[in-house]
C-alpha cells in the first residue's frame, strides 16, 4: 500500500512548462468524479487568407482605452475586423500619400487657370480700348491698363511659384514618404508571416502535451481509486510511469515551440513598435509640411493681393485726382478755334454804304 501510495504522488522531477498563449488557453481540468477524457485539439487560427488570428486578440466593444496612450505604438495591436491593426496604420498613411497627391494636382490646375488668366490680361492691356479718352481722365485710363499689365505679370509669377515651388515640393514629399513605408510596410508582412507559420507547430505541441497531461492525469485518478478499493495497483503504477514519461517528452517538445515562437513573436513585437514609431513620425512630418506648404501658399496669395490692392489704390487716386474743370480748359486750349463770338448785325444807312464802296474802290 506504501509503494501504491508513493506511486501515486505525482513526481517531482516533471518539468513545468509556460502557459500557453491566451488564444491556446488549454481545456479545463475535468471534475474529480467525472472520468476524464481526451483533450480536443484546439481549432485551427488560421484564418482562410492566411492570416494568424492568435497574433492579437480582436478588440471588444466595450474595452476601456487608456485616453492617456495616444500614441501609435499603443492603439494598433488588435486586429479590426477582418483587418490587422498595422494595415489600418499602413492605410491611414497611403491615404495621407494620396492627399498630398490631391493637393499637388490642385496646386497644378490652379497654376495653368493663373497663367490663363495672366495671359488674357496681357492681351487685354494691349487693346486700343478708352485710347480715345483725354485730360486727367487718360491719366486714370492709363492707370488702369498700368494695373492690368502689373496684374498680369504678378499672376504669372504666382502661376510659377505654384508649380516650382509649390507642385513640385509637394510630389516630392509624396514620393518619399511612399519609400519610407513601403521599405517598413516589407519588414512587418514578413515578421508577421514568420509569426504566423509558427503558430501550427505551436497548436500541435500544445495538443499533444495537453493530451499526455490528462492522460497521465487519468492514470493517477485510476492508481488512487485501486490503492482505495485495497487492489494490486502495480500494472496502474507502471502505466502512471509511463504516462510521466510521455508528459515530460510532450512539455519539453512545447517548451521548445513555446519558446520558438516566443522570440518570433518579440522579433514581430519590435518591428510593429519601431514601424508604428516610424508611422507616427511620417504622420507628424505630413502634417508639418501641410502646414507649411499652406502658410506659403496663403503668403504668395497674399503677395498677389497686395500687389493688385496697392495698383488699384493708384489707379483710385488717379480717378479721384481728375478735375473736370482742368480738363475742360485744356480742352478749349488745345482744341478751340476761336474766343470770338459772334455779334448782331446793324442796319447801314445810305451813307456808310457809299463811303464802304469809296473805301474799298480806293
Amino acid at each position: 500500500a506504501a509503494a501504491a501510495a508513493a506511486a501515486a504522488a505525482p513526481a517531482s522531477n516533471i518539468p513545468v512548462p509556460p502557459p500557453p498563449p491566451p488564444s491556446l488557453a488549454p481545456p479545463a481540468a475535468p471534475k474529480a468524479s467525472v472520468a476524464p477524457t481526451k483533450a480536443a485539439k484546439p481549432k485551427s487560427t488560421m484564418r482562410p487568407d492566411g492570416r494568424l488570428a492568435t497574433i492579437v486578440r480582436p478588440q471588444k466593444a466595450d474595452a476601456k482605452r487608456d485616453p492617456k496612450k495616444t500614441g501609435f505604438a499603443e492603439n494598433f495591436w488588435a486586429d479590426k475586423g477582418d483587418k490587422p491593426g498595422f494595415d489600418i496604420l499602413v492605410l491611414k498613411h497611403r491615404n495621407g500619400k494620396e492627399v498630398c497627391k490631391d493637393v499637388a494636382e490642385y496646386f497644378r490646375q490652379r497654376a495653368a487657370i493663373e497663367l490663363e488668366y495672366s495671359k488674357q490680361l496681357a492681351k487685354l492691356a494691349k487693346t486700343t480700348l478708352g485710347d480715345m479718352e483725354e485730360g486727367s481722365l487718360k491719366l486714370g485710363w492709363e492707370r488702369l491698363k498700368a494695373d492690368i499689365r502689373a496684374d498680369a505679370a504678378a499672376r504669372q509669377s504666382f502661376a510659377s511659384s505654384l508649380t516650382n515651388d509649390l507642385e513640385k515640393a509637394m510630389m516630392q514629399f509624396k514620393e518619399e514618404q511612399k519609400t519610407t513605408r513601403k521599405e517598413y510596410e516589407g519588414k512587418i508582412s514578413e515578421s508577421r508571416k514568420d509569426l504566423a507559420a509558427h503558430v501550427q507547430p505551436l497548436e500541435k505541441a500544445y495538443a499533444a502535451y495537453s493530451d499526455r497531461c490528462l492522460e497521465h492525469h487519468k492514470c493517477e485518478q485510476a492508481q488512487a481509486k485501486a490503492a482505495e478499493a485495497g487492489k494490486d495497483s502495480t500494472k496502474l503504477a507502471d502505466n502512471t510511469l509511463k504516462a510521466v514519461k510521455k508528459q515530460e517528452k510532450a512539455a519539453e517538445e512545447y517548451k521548445k515551440v513555446l519558446a520558438d515562437y516566443n522570440l518570433v513573436q518579440m522579433k514581430w513585437v519590435d518591428e510593429m513598435v519601431n514601424g508604428c514609431t516610424l508611422f507616427q513620425d511620417a504622420e507628424l512630418e505630413r502634417h508639418q509640411f501641410m502646414v507649411t506648404t499652406m502658410a506659403r501658399y496663403c503668403r504668395a496669395r497674399m503677395d498677389v493681393n497686395k500687389q493688385s490692392e496697392m495698383s488699384l489704390l493708384g489707379l483710385e487716386q488717379a480717378y479721384a485726382g481728375a478735375s473736370v474743370a482742368d480738363d475742360i480748359a485744356k480742352f478749349c486750349e488745345e482744341s478751340g478755334t476761336s474766343q470770338d463770338k459772334p455779334r448782331p448785325m446793324t442796319f447801314a444807312p445810305p451813307a456808310a454804304v457809299v463811303a464802304a464802296h469809296e473805301q474799298k474802290q480806293g
